[in-house]
């Protein structure tokens, strides 16, 4: 999606620019639509274009794309975005809701509640949850302590008697709702 939107962003300037200019709007025009008679008339006028096109899409590609693109040129999204004067709270690609919510508070005690796709309402404590931030077909959470349960369409909310532990498949989940209770 970013690399479109670069090019994308590229050639509106390019457009845009062209109005301004008659002598770049003829170049900008023979450059597209018959770039090898360009290229045969005037090389250093194409191998300029070319050459500002792709600067400018792989710029906005890797301010916009993932941070692979511009970690290996020593520079992060964060720092990007406070030279830049903009304040975001923005997740990493690596990172999944799950450990951005669960981990926000680290001395606290996570708890969960969650509808499923059922209907059924479960909550307890978190115990242990899958880390990875691409949702997979094994990624589940276990919760712990004091479980409760509301089955689909009642409203009587019980305790799971008999039971230390239940495991949710992410799958299964329609939404979550999570709080933080002090160690």
């Amino acid at each position: 999606m970013a690399s479109a939107g670069s090019l994308v962003t590229v050639f509106i300037t390019f457009y845009v620019v062209s109005f301004f200019s008659k002598q770049v709007r003829a170049g900008l025009q023979q450059f597209f639509t018959t770039p090898q008679k360009l290229l045969q008339d005037d090389s250093q006028l194409f191998f300029g274009t070319a050459l500002i096109s792709l600067l400018a899409a792989v710029g906005l590609g890797a301010f916009y794309g993932s941070a692979t693109a511009y970690t290996g040129l020593g520079l992060t999204r964060r720092w990007i975005y406070r030279r830049l004067g903009i304040t975001l709270v923005t997740m990493d690609r690596g990172l999944s809701a799950w450990s951005a919510a669960f981990e926000a508070k680290p001395d606290h005690y996570v708890h969960l509640g969650m509808q499923l796709k059922s209907g059924t309402w479960i909550q307890g404590k978190l115990y242990t949850y899958n880390q990875d931030g691409h949702d997979g077909p094994d990624r589940a959470l276990t919760l712990s302590g004091g479980i409760y349960y509301r089955l689909a369409e009642s409203d009587n909310v019980h305790e799971l008697d008999g039971f230390s532990m239940a495991i949710v498949h992410a799958s299964e989940i329609e939404f979550m709702t999570v709080g933080h209770e002090k160690r």
